[in-house]
Parts: C-alpha cells; structure tokens; sequence
C-alpha cells in the first residue's frame, strides 16, 4: 500500500498546472498528456472523484449527506493509498480539520502535504475566466465580491 501526498491549495490556483508537472517530471512522455486525463497511470489523481466514493455506496451522489459523505472520506482515502504501491499525488482543495465528527484527513494513509500558494489577484482572474465572465460582471450586485 501507497501513500497520499497531498497537493492542497485554494480553488483555482494552480493544482492542475502541477498535476500536468508532476505528470511529465515522471512519466517523461512523448507527446504532451491532455489535463483530462490526468488521473490516469496511478500518479495523481483527486479526492474527490466520485468513482471513490461511488465504490463504497452506489446510490446516486445526490442522495448522500453531509454527514455520509464525511464518513466515506477516510475509507476513500485508504482506497486511493491502497490503489498503489507507492505515493501518489491527490489534489485536495480542503483543510485538516472536523467535518461531522469526521476528520478530513486520513494521516494514517498521509505521507506529506504540498501546498500550492497563488497571488489572490490572479486567482480572481482564473475563477472569472473559468465561469466565463468578466469581473466586472462577476463582481456586479451588492457590491460584495461573489467569488
């Protein structure tokens, strides 16, 4: 059995960029790997792909609660280390703490953590342009930024 390295980070900065890193570092491949297909070939791949989860309980994802879904983290976490025999690097966007009397973070399973720190300001950029808005029309309302 593997273990997780986290590439933790706030949404949309940067977690995928080094995902497609980490993807060519290692893998040293002939032609570019799409970032869709990231998740393939055992290096990487994210917490919270539904296939995981899925595993443990097939009813519809939009059945499950809160508070099940806290409970399956650290059994999909144990299935992601499992899936190796080595580390391998999963992309989280949460932090270690209590959700539901659950930790977020199975350290039993954890080698280490890499986190992933981008200028805030380029983040708003990235967010507005993966919604396909501007940020002036973003940012529009009560005058409270929406992001």
């Amino acid at each position: 059995m593997g273990k997780i390295v986290w590439l933790a980070s706030y949404p949309k900065s940067g977690n995928t960029w080094m995902r497609a890193l980490l993807h060519h570092f290692f893998r040293n491949p002939d032609t570019p790997i799409p970032l869709n297909q990231l998740g393939g070939g055992n290096l990487t791949t994210s917490e919270t792909g539904l296939h995981w989860y899925q595993a443990l309980d097939p009813r519809p994802p939009a059945e499950w609660s809160a508070e099940e879904i806290a409970a399956m983290r650290m059994k999909v976490q144990e299935a992601i280390a499992a899936s190796v025999p080595g580390s391998i690097f999963c992309k989280t966007h949460s932090a270690l703490f209590e959700s539901w009397g659950r930790m977020t973070v199975n350290l039993a399973v954890s080698a280490g953590a890499i986190y992933i720190v981008r200028n805030p300001l380029d983040v708003v950029l990235s967010f507005a342009d993966y919604q396909g808005v501007t940020i002036d029309t973003r940012n529009q309302g009560n005058g409270h930024a929406k992001f």
